[in-house]
């Protein structure tokens, strides 16, 4: 992926790949993102997991 545009401060960027969607998880993890081992958090506290995180490389 290309670095991020300077209209985007973050440095990673998120996605869900519940456990049983096998296709989605492979082929993000073949676009280089990695499964988060650790859980999101919400707003208010609540834990998601099964996210996968793409890190933008940052000029």
């Amino acid at each position: 992926m290309a670095a991020t545009p300077s209209l985007f401060t973050s440095a990673k960027m998120a996605t869900k790949a519940p456990e049983f969607a096998t296709e989605r998880a492979a082929a993000l993890t073949e676009s280089g993102f990695r499964l988060s081992t650790e859980k999101l958090i919400g707003h208010k506290g609540e834990a998601y997991d099964h996210y996968y995180v793409y890190s933008f490389a940052r000029d």
